[in-house]
């Protein structure tokens, strides 16, 4: 069983890499914005377990949210075995929109 840290770094590698490559250059739609958070979460999920490891079970939520005067406050909590366990959040801003990624990664052992 691999240490989460060095997992983490991979799947952050992955994640931003996605984000950029899939978000950089588009325009929020409040139409699109639903499927792209589902595409997101599934590609990311697939990436990491066949790039990196699936000696864990993986959980990503992806949230994009339009820029706007409405304020947006979020948290994520688990109880787990740190070393073997572990999880990231990130946020993302462009033009018209933020992107949030959280991403948790828990050891099948």
């Amino acid at each position: 069983m691999s240490d989460f840290t060095h997992v983490k770094n991979k799947v952050e590698d992955i994640v931003d890499h996605y984000v950029q490559q899939k978000f950089l250059n588009r325009r929020y739609d409040t139409r699109d914005a639903q499927s792209w958070s589902n595409e997101a979460s599934d590609e990311i999920i697939q990436r990491v377990e066949r790039e990196v490891s699936s000696e864990y079970k993986y959980m990503c939520t992806v949230i994009i949210l339009g820029k706007g005067d409405s304020g947006f406050h979020m948290s994520a909590s688990c109880f787990w075995e740190s070393k073997s366990d572990g999880n990231f959040n990130k946020k993302w801003e462009f033009e018209d929109f933020y992107l949030i990624c959280n991403f948790f990664g828990v050891s099948r052992s």
